[in-house]
């Protein structure tokens, strides 16, 4: 089946192991695939044995996909492929991947490290509300995404701003998103108990004495 791009974005029936099959049918020829907001439980990091054989694949968003976690990279990384016949088989990873959104999903510094060794020539990549994340996998990015043009880090409380100071002298160019992001305390439901207002006594005039 020659089809390129697959877009299944809020189908809250769809399941990976489903749509893996699709995906099956078009290995060769999948340039995109968009499935965003798939907050399912049936939805999980197993569709990615199936990606991670889509060599033409250009752009992958599971923004929102909460159950995708660091085992999705590791199955692109399985991935295998023989060159000629009789030749040992590779892993050659998505090297034609440009676009990659993983925002909202279950991702941790391992996962994003592994992402970065798979898809080494990703252009614009987003990490938005992976709260998890280190110093560490920043970094990571910074050094191994040599062709990296734009990041949304929005959300990512161990990127400080003197830590993007420091990151934006290795590429000056990059646009980047990290608005300032502030932790709440979930038990907090954010009420409070009203000032009691206290009203200041008017002094009384003192009234002049009568002249006996």
């Amino acid at each position: 089946m020659p089809l390129t791009s697959i877009v299944v974005n809020g189908l809250s029936g769809v399941s990976s192991l489903g749509l893996g099959q699709l995906v099956g049918c078009c290995m060769k020829t999948l340039v995109d695939f968009e499935a965003a907001s798939l907050d399912q439980d049936t939805f999980k990091s197993d569709i990615f044995v199936k990606l991670g054989q889509c060599w033409s694949l250009e752009t992958l968003d599971v923004t929102g996909a909460k159950h995708i976690d660091d085992q999705a990279f590791v199955n692109v990384s399985k991935a295998e492929v023989v060159p000629a016949p009789g030749e040992k088989p590779v892993s050659p990873g998505l090297v034609n991947l440009k676009v990659v959104k993983v925002g909202f999903c279950s991702l941790s510094d391992f996962g994003v490290v592994t992402m970065c060794k798979v898809a080494p020539n990703i252009e614009h990549l987003e990490i938005n509300r992976l709260e998890t994340l280190t110093e560490y996998s920043v970094k990571f990015i910074f050094k191994e995404l040599t062709q990296l043009k734009f990041l949304d880090a929005n959300g990512v409380s161990a990127i400080t701003y003197q830590m993007l100071d420091e990151l934006k002298t290795t590429k000056p160019n990059l646009i980047m998103r990290k608005f300032r992001y502030d932790t709440f305390d979930k038990k907090d439901n954010g009420l409070r108990v009203p000032r009691r207002v206290v009203e200041k006594k008017k002094k009384k005039k003192k009234g002049k004495k009568s002249k006996k």
